[in-house]
């Protein structure tokens, strides 16, 4: 057999294994839907507490008040799995009320708790 064939092996092969990966690189990611159902089909109803797991990525000044940027991590149905859920001392759990609306103004969050900060 001659070079050039042992070549044109190569650049198929190279073209293969790169279209490949550029494939994975660009692959949609699954997205996972969940939903908060109660036991035995009952319904949320208003007052039902849920926690939410968020944490801080970064802070500002906004107004002249110290503002955080957060993003929301989870939410769950019980206090012990959303803090299970925090990873580092930025990470935080708040309680909310299902079917009540927040307030426009900025207020804080009664309750909101940074587990592992607390913890060092």
């Amino acid at each position: 057999m001659n070079a050039d064939y042992f070549d044109l092996i190569d650049w198929i092969y190279f073209i293969v294994l790169h279209v490949g990966w550029v494939a994975l690189a660009f692959q949609r990611p699954k997205i996972e839907q969940r939903c908060f159902v109660k036991p035995h089909g009952e319904s949320a109803s208003t007052g039902d507490e849920i926690y939410v797991t968020g944490r801080v990525i970064n802070r500002a000044e906004h107004n002249g008040k110290g503002v955080a940027v957060w993003e929301i991590q989870g939410v769950f149905t019980d206090p012990e799995s959303a803090v299970a859920a925090c990873i580092d001392h930025t990470w935080f759990v708040g309680p909310l009320n299902l079917n009540e609306p927040l307030p426009l103004e900025t207020i804080d969050w009664k309750g909101l708790v940074f587990p592992i900060a607390e913890k060092l």
